[in-house]
């Protein structure tokens, strides 16, 4: 085999220049072929990183009967769900059942204030991932019992950046939220729960004397018992959905559990863990195997005219005893010289680009911190290079076998440089390129179209000159409603006076977040079934409007004397125009939360008055979500710790991260600040996935057309010269150059319109993967279409001007002299 090897590198060293594009061609679809499957293997197929994690359930709520999907839990609903689903005999339902949430908090002490994710978890969440501190212990079951001690658990890398990884903080006391909480345990760096952005746990306390029942921002975690009945189980959850009234008769009447459809339902921790991008990435990898498949398809017409060329010396060797096995192992030394240095050269490249991912601007990948170039990307990629290519040289000569091909080959050697047998499999192999070129740009073009046409949309304010920013008060340090309105004032006012800056406000919640969703009554208009209306609800600052860019339809926004009169809204227009003729007509009109004050009564009416622009909260493709705006004031209590400053910068200016530290840092230096993001960045982030994959297949597409050009241009080169007495004796009996040119640009078009009408019909019948990324275009857009035709009939006049030109240099004469 040595030898063959040998043998192989000397035949290509003369012809260098081929061999080192046929090895960059093939290095190109090996890498990208590596790449994405290194990144669907981490993101899709790799098992979550917990002990048996098949059994790790989210359990949810749906209401079809208020059109909302999906709703988490409470600690009423939580606590009600561990009763009840206690068999007789102790059986139980779940093996472990946990609450969990997420909050930003604020580290302050001995060094300078972070504002960090912390979450808050009962202790048998904990338990459900099985997970085992690097050092100290768990939280305690009496951990969630109201009056307990402060505790925290800290992730391992918290405690190697802020504390030196000092043996003495375990046992010692951090501030949190102005509270003192004893480290009692250091989770390893592997363990990532809810999210990587989480590095501190906390408790969650649950009193079940003050239960908030009808506060639904909890998650609940539920690991299965191995091989659990889910029918039974389910059965078990809906009687005890349907019994929430009975536990709880003063929060969830009968009335709304039954028309609301309330029902539980278990979604796999993994798929909750994913979301929408397992369809984004499996298209993504289709694509990169349709760039290999087209690279090798390449390199293998190269193997043809080799194969064809050597074909003389094949039925030499065979007519001379040699085995066929001695020269299919001459044609896998062929393949591997060039499949060797292609899998090499594309293990760099899947590594280059592979590192490169996670620079990508507002592309929000789960588990992408688990990526890594490992040695099983690196080898994989150079075994794929070193298959394929061995694979591609022993099919070539494997086409030569046989004794009828060893008698053509030494009866028609002389001046023949192929068969008609190559010319159809090089022929296929060419059309194949051009129809798997032209799927993938119908499908990248249909995806820049929807792009183009989705970053139109109008996302209700303006993102330009804007920035955001999150603050989250330490209840120790704020614990009334004064002091909060005083310090988001204060801020408000620096903010607005710092250089380059027009105005700022505050917000409870930014565009595009329709979490936070309420029930709400209408005077004058009741709900069809008798239950609330569910709307968006936001707290906001007297300047908000203004600041986001948010316009003012009719009367007026919030002024600062609201905070003492907060009995007021302004409307979104969606919701003006769901109950009244236009924004005017809504102008006095009265709205209130359907929820109780704390002495059992009704929340005031809110009288309206003002009307403002919607906000596509649900994302750039959904209608305006109904949305009522409330004051600050001292009724909200709490609401007021956590809100969200927002900036409008002059033209030119945009506001940095440290004048607004230090306009808050004047106000209180131990408050820190978070989530430093600018409008433009919010609209970029709704975009984002559609973005990536249509830069993904227009990248795709790209090369495979590239690819596919250079496979044209070689084959016609190729046509060229077998049929160079043909072409001579064409001119000798009067066919003039130009018909010369034509004969090969109209064999050019001929395969490229049989590939793209091939492409065509594929992508029709693919084009269903596509349809939840399209928007405002059908799978087969015309203006596309239009678009691709043009440009693989371009592509094919241009990869027809070198191999016609020569053809209309053929002299006559000569090929009559050699004939």
């Amino acid at each position: 085999m040595l030898r063959d090897l040998v043998h192989a590198l000397r035949s290509w060293r003369r012809q260098s220049g081929l061999y080192a594009l046929n090895v960059i061609v093939l290095a190109i679809g090996v890498g990208m072929a590596a790449a994405l499957s290194t990144l669907v293997g981490t993101v899709l197929l790799r098992p979550l990183p917990y002990d048996a994690s098949e059994d790790l359930h989210v359990l949810w709520f749906r209401a079809p009967g208020l059109g909302i999907d999906q709703f988490d839990h409470s600690p009423g609903t939580y606590l009600h769900f561990l009763d009840s689903t206690a068999g007789p005999g102790g059986s139980v339902a779940f093996e472990e059942l946990g609450l969990y949430s997420t909050r930003e908090v604020a580290l302050t002490g001995q060094h300078e204030p972070r504002r960090l994710l912390a979450a808050t978890v009962t202790p048998s969440v904990l338990r459900a991932l099985r997970v085992a501190p690097s050092s100290g212990q768990l939280f305690p079951e009496a951990a969630a019992d109201p009056g307990s001690e402060a505790t925290v658990l800290i992730a391992e890398r918290l405690w190697r950046e802020q504390y030196g990884a000092a043996l003495g903080l375990l046992g010692g006391d951090i501030r949190i939220d102005g509270v003192d909480r004893r480290v009692i345990g250091i989770l390893p760096s592997r363990f990532a729960f809810p999210s990587p952005e989480v590095q501190l746990w906390l408790p969650e306390v649950i009193d079940r004397g003050d239960l908030a029942v009808t506060n639904f921002s909890y998650r609940a975690l539920a690991r299965l018992p191995p091989g659990a009945d889910r029918e039974a189980l389910q059965a078990r959850l809906e009687t005890a959905t349907a019994t929430l009234p009975v536990a709880y008769p003063d929060e969830l009447s009968e009335r709304f559990v039954r028309e609301s459809g309330m029902q539980p339902f278990l979604q796999p921790l993994r798929d909750e863990v994913l979301g929408g991008v397992a369809s984004m990435l499996w298209i993504a990898l289709a694509a990169v195997a349709a760039v290999l498949a087209i690279a090798a398809a390449n390199v293998a017409n190269l193997f043809f005219v080799r194969a064809d060329a050597r074909a003389t010396e094949h039925a030499l060797r065979t007519a001379l005893g040699a085995g066929r096995l001695v020269l299919l192992r001459r044609g896998a030394a062929d393949g591997v010289v060039v499949g060797l240095p292609a899998g090499v050269l594309g293990a760099c490249l899947a590594a280059i680009w592979l590192t490169r991912v996670h620079d990508l601007p507002g592309l929000d990948l789960p588990r992408i911190w688990e990526l890594s170039v490992g040695p099983a990307t690196l080898l994989g990629a150079a075994a794929l290079g070193l298959v394929v290519g061995a694979a591609l040289g022993v099919l070539a000569r494997w086409r030569l076998r046989g004794d009828a091909h060893a008698a053509e080959a030494l009866h028609g050697a002389r001046g023949s440089t192929g068969s008609r047998a190559s010319w159809r499999a090089r022929r296929a192999f060419v059309i194949a390129q051009v129809a798997a070129s032209t799927a993938l740009l119908l499908a990248a073009g249909i995806l820049l179209r929807s792009f183009s046409l989705l970053s139109e949309v109008e996302p209700g304010f303006e993102p330009r000159g804007m920035t955001t920013l999150f603050v989250s008060l330490p209840q120790a340090d704020y614990p009334t409603a004064e002091r909060s309105l005083a310090f988001w004032r204060q801020v408000d006012e620096r903010l607005a006076a710092a250089p380059g800056v027009e105005s700022a406000s505050v917000v409870s919640k930014l565009p595009f977040d329709i979490g936070g969703q309420t029930g709400t009554l209408v005077d004058g208009h009741p709900s069809p079934d008798g239950l609330s209306y569910v709307f968006g609800h936001r707290l906001a600052g007297p300047d908000y409007f203004r600041t986001a860019g948010i316009p003012l339809l009719a009367g007026r926004a919030f002024e600062p004397s609201d905070a003492a009169d907060p009995h007021v809204a302004v409307v979104s227009e969606a919701l003006a125009r769901r109950f009244w003729s236009s924004p005017e007509a809504a102008l006095g009109r009265k709205v209130r939360g359907a929820g109780r004050q704390a002495d059992g009564s009704d929340l005031p009416w809110a009288r309206i008055v003002g009307v403002v622009g919607d906000l596509r909260d649900a994302g750039l493709r959904e209608p305006a979500n109904p949305t009522v705006y409330s004051p600050l004031s001292g009724e909200v209590g709490a609401m007021l710790r956590s809100l969200f400053l927002v900036v409008r910068s002059a033209p030119g200016h945009t506001l940095d991260l440290e004048t607004a530290r230090q306009a808050v840092a004047a106000v209180d230096p131990n408050v820190p600040l978070a989530r430093y993001r600018r409008g433009v960045d919010l609209v970029a982030g709704e975009t984002a996935r559609l973005r990536f994959t249509a830069m993904l297949l227009t990248v795709a597409a790209a090369t495979a057309t590239a690819i596919g050009a250079f496979g044209l241009f070689a084959i016609l080169l190729s046509f060229v010269g077998a049929r160079r007495r043909e072409i001579g004796l064409r001119l000798a009996v009067g066919a003039t150059r130009a018909d010369v040119r034509w004969l090969v640009a109209s064999t050019a078009l001929r395969l490229v319109g049989v590939g793209a009408v091939i492409g065509l019909l594929v992508s029709l019948a693919t084009g269903r993967a596509l349809s939840s990324f399209l928007y405002g275009v059908g799978a087969l857009d015309p203006l596309t279409l239009a678009a691709v035709t043009a440009l693989l009939a371009s592509v094919a006049l241009v990869a027809a001007m070198l191999p016609a030109s020569r053809a209309a240099a053929v002299d006559p004469a000569d090929e009559l002299r050699a004939e």
